[in-house]
């Protein structure tokens, strides 16, 4: 190979070496597969049919233009990202009450674009109705319902479906009503 071959090769090299190496920073950016991340996280957990994981999708996606549009993107990215990375799947609902802060920081910043965030309140609905029981909180979640919630969340169904007094989910629900004045 001649000298001008081979500089011309090394530079194609280095040039795709430059492409690869530009690719992660590239799709690092994207937002776009937070709607994705958020709504398999849900519907591997819970069950979804492709029309469900599509209509979560679409919200998830609407929610985005809508926090972006009234100045909520980074509430809204914050609070995707916790839901993926801190939420466990158990009992067939997927829990995300780490994220309740974020969440609420969202509803505050843009009711509109927070309509998909669950309230651990729902959350606990949700957990509940899985493991055969009622129950979960009002809407919107009061102070003391949201801390019974967070007990519930907190609990397997077969501690809550066998709760008796002094039980780990009995104190802790005491506990939440003994802290109101």
């Amino acid at each position: 190979m001649s000298h001008g071959r081979r500089r011309a090769w090394a530079s194609a090299v280095v040039a795709l070496g430059g492409l690869f190496g530009l690719l992660p920073l590239l799709s690092a950016g994207c937002a776009g597969d937070e709607p994705t991340s958020f709504c398999e996280a849900r519907c591997d957990c819970q069950g979804c049919s492709m029309q469900e994981r599509e209509d979560c999708v679409d919200d998830v996606e609407d929610a985005a233009r809508l926090a972006d549009h009234d100045g909520c993107a980074d509430g809204y990215a914050e609070y995707v990202s916790c839901y993926v990375s801190e939420g466990t799947c158990e009992d067939g609902v997927w829990i995300t009450s780490a994220c309740a802060s974020l969440g609420t920081a969202l509803r505050s910043c843009s009711g509109r674009a927070a309509t998909f965030v669950k309230s651990v309140c729902d959350e606990a609905r949700d957990k509940l109705a899985g493991c055969g029981l009622s129950g979960g909180g009002p809407t919107p979640c009061s102070k003391d319902a949201e801390c019974v919630a967070l007990c519930s969340l907190a609990r397997s169904c077969d501690e809550l479906v066998n709760a008796f007094p002094g039980s780990p989910y009995v104190t802790c629900v005491n506990a939440c009503y003994a802290s109101t004045p």
